[in-house]
């Protein structure tokens, strides 16, 4: 089951850079020096790469048996869990960190 949550936190990521792709070309055949937005991937990159991320960081935390994240286990139970993990808000957040990634260029 663990792989499973991987690729369901990877594959969206991977669909936000295929959209960004044809931007990312036409940035790359301009002449000139190449910079990268910092200022817009530590706005915005950052915060929805925690959401992207955030179903591998309870499969790690809870692969030892005991899971360090003891707070949202007492907030949510395992079904109430999988369901936020498995949500469209989680999904469109990975697309987005994949979009900024070659967007900030």
């Amino acid at each position: 089951m663990h792989p499973v949550f991987v690729y369901n936190a990877i594959y969206p990521v991977l669909v936000g850079m295929f959209l960004a792709l044809p931007r990312f070309v036409s940035e790359l055949r301009k002449k000139g020096q190449y910079k990268y937005d910092w200022i817009k991937f530590t706005a915005v990159g950052l915060p929805v790469l925690y959401i992207a991320i955030f179903p591998i960081v309870l499969v790690i935390s809870s692969i030892s048996g005991e899971s360090q994240l003891t707070l949202l286990k007492a907030l949510y139970p395992p079904p109430v869990s999988l369901y936020i993990m498995k949500s469209l808000f989680q999904g469109l957040t990975a697309v987005v960190f994949g979009y900024i990634l070659l967007t900030s260029f």
